[in-house]
């Protein structure tokens, strides 16, 4: 009889059985799947996460990256705009900005001419041009600064007696105020106006017309129930 083989490490010790290395089919796997990668493949991409990234990543972040991607990858529609109602001073700005463009043209105009007539020779003539030139052009500036000076300072200098309105507007104000008072609505004119009136001739056109007297009744009898309600409390 043979002798029986000696007991191996690992049937003796359990530990040991534990943390045995795999057996040489499982390291002839791996050495085939190293084996299939090529030194001449690409790198992986730069933004490629590896196993090790994906097995650390919390299930709410995993969960929540495939809908992260879709929305990353939807379109981004525009705002809608909402349409500004119609400005409507539009035609009355455009009114006066082509009134000042045609001032500003005729002003530039006679200060063109002025300087063109002292070009010309001395005469009977050029002096009536130069005279009527300058005349333009001395009444479009005091015209100008006539204007300008009532809602602000000309050329934004302090110039006193100027922007009258804006610093001048309650005094103003206080002035047509009397001024509609003492000489407009007077005790003696209403008078005459309310003597002139014919207000039993006014209230009974008004009732003998159905289209106008109907409305009036049903908007009466509404609220009379009301009123005498409040009367009796």
């Amino acid at each position: 009889m043979s002798p029986a083989p000696p007991p191996d490490a690992e049937s003796l010790d359990p530990k040991a059985a534990h943390h045995s290395p795999p057996p040489s089919g499982g390291s002839t796997k791996i050495a085939a799947t190293t084996s299939d990668v090529s030194p001449n493949d690409p790198p992986p991409p730069a933004n490629s996460r590896s196993d090790t990234e994906v097995a650390g990543t919390s299930p709410g972040e995993a969960w929540l990256r495939p809908r992260t991607a879709a929305a990353e990858a939807l379109p981004v529609s525009p705002a809608p705009i909402l349409a500004l109602p119609p400005d409507p001073e539009a035609s009355l700005r455009g009114g006066l900005a082509r009134h000042r463009a045609i001032a500003t043209a005729l002003l530039v105009g006679m200060a063109a001419l002025m300087l063109f007539a002292y070009a010309l020779p001395p005469g009977y003539w050029t002096d009536l041009l130069q005279a009527a030139a300058k005349a333009g052009v001395v009444g479009g500036l005091a015209d100008w600064f006539a204007v300008t000076a009532l809602f602000r300072h000309p050329l934004g200098l302090p110039i006193p007696h100027t922007a009258i309105i804006p610093h001048q507007k309650e005094r103003l104000g206080q002035g047509l105020g009397r001024f509609v008072a003492n000489h407009v609505f007077t005790e003696a004119e209403v008078r005459r106006v309310l003597g002139r009136l014919d207000l039993a001739g006014i209230l009974r056109n008004f009732l003998a017309d159905p289209a106008a007297a109907r409305p009036a009744a049903q908007a009466l009898a509404a609220t009379l129930p009301r009123l005498l309600a409040s009367l009796e409390d």
